[in-house]
C-alpha cells in the first residue's frame, strides 16, 4: 500500500467531512458563499468558458462517468495487467477513491453548495399562509380561467 495514497484520501476525506459539516450552516453558505465567492468565481468561469456554446461542466461530468466506467471495467477484465503493475488492491481501490472524493470536493466548490442555501422564503420574509383543499380549487378554477 502506497503511504502517498493513503494520506491523499485522509486529507480529502477530511475535507470532504469538512464540507458536509458547512452544509449544515445555511446562513454561512448564504452569506459568505452564494452572495460572496460564487458570484465572483462563476463571474470568471463565465468569462473563460463563455466562449464555448455548450456547458463545459457538463462535457467534464460526461468524461468523469466514461472513466470511471473504464476504470471498472478495466480492473475486471484486465486482471493480468494489473498483477504485472506491481499495485495492491488497497492502493488502486484509494486511487479511485482519491479520484472520486476530488469530484466530489470540485462539484462542491463549483456549485454544490447552493443546494444548501437558506429557502427563497426565508430570504423573502415571506410567511406560511395556511390553506385548504377548497383555496387550491379556486385558485385553480382563476388559473383555468386565465389560460382560456
Amino acid at each position: 500500500m502506497s503511504k502517498k495514497h493513503l494520506i491523499r484520501f485522509i486529507v480529502m476525506l477530511g475535507l470532504v467531512i469538512l464540507c458536509q459539516i458547512i452544509s449544515y450552516q445555511s446562513a454561512w453558505i448564504e452569506n459568505n458563499y452564494s452572495n460572496g465567492i460564487y458570484p465572483a468565481f462563476s463571474k470568471a468561469l463565465r468569462f473563460i468558458f463563455g466562449v464555448f456554446p455548450f456547458s463545459l461542466g457538463d462535457l467534464l461530468y460526461g468524461l468523469i462517468g466514461v472513466y470511471l466506467l473504464y476504470s471498472i471495467f478495466s480492473s475486471i477484465f484486465h486482471r493480468n495487467k494489473v498483477k504485472k503493475e506491481n499495485t495492491s488492491f488497497i492502493t488502486r481501490v484509494l486511487k479511485k477513491l482519491n479520484f472520486l472524493l476530488l469530484c466530489y470536493l470540485f462539484f462542491s466548490l463549483n456549485w454544490g453548495f447552493n443546494y444548501y442555501r437558506q429557502g427563497i422564503a426565508k430570504q423573502l420574509k415571506l410567511s406560511k399562509l395556511e390553506y385548504d383543499t377548497a383555496d387550491l380549487r379556486k385558485l385553480n378554477e382563476k388559473i383555468g380561467r386565465a389560460h382560456v
